[in-house]
């Protein structure tokens, strides 16, 4: 339990969330098109879906309403939220790999492997980010 205190009320706030990662190997290099249509996915399936940009040399996220809206970079971020939970996504512009971390309640589901169920046409293999055969071998591949 974690002590949180204000305006002298004082509350116990749990403080039991696991973290998760899965990495995700596309089925072909991310291009605008295939971003496009896997926001336009996520959109339908989670409550919100925000475009992590610099902005002044600072991190800003920024909603994403349509895919219209995504805005192209080498490695476009994002943070996709379902209710209170949600999971940061990694993409790597002309490569096949994507990455996803975030917060779970144990025994709950995770967000962070969500992002990629919902996409299954896009990917070839989803693996936990504790997976160093995988990893490793997707590394000796050149696809990481």
């Amino acid at each position: 339990m974690q002590l949180v205190e204000r305006r002298r009320l004082v509350f116990y706030a749990r403080v039991s969330a696991q973290r998760k990662g899965y990495v995700a190997l596309l089925k072909d290099s991310l291009t605008p098109k295939i971003l496009g249509e896997i926001i336009d996915i996520w959109l339908l399936r989670f409550d919100r879906v925000e475009q992590l940009k610099t902005r002044d040399k600072a991190l800003a996220a920024f909603v994403i309403r349509a895919p219209e809206e995504v805005v192209w970079e080498k490695d476009p971020q994002f943070r996709v939220m379902a209710g209170e939970q949600f999971t940061w996504v990694y993409f790597t512009a002309d490569r096949r790999i994507v990455e996803s971390d975030g917060l779970a309640e144990p025994g709950g589901p995770f967000l962070s492997k969500d992002v990629f169920v919902e996409i299954p046409e896009y990917l070839e293999k989803v693996v936990d980010d504790t997976n160093d055969r995988a990893l490793d071998q997707w590394e000796k591949e050149g696809l990481m």
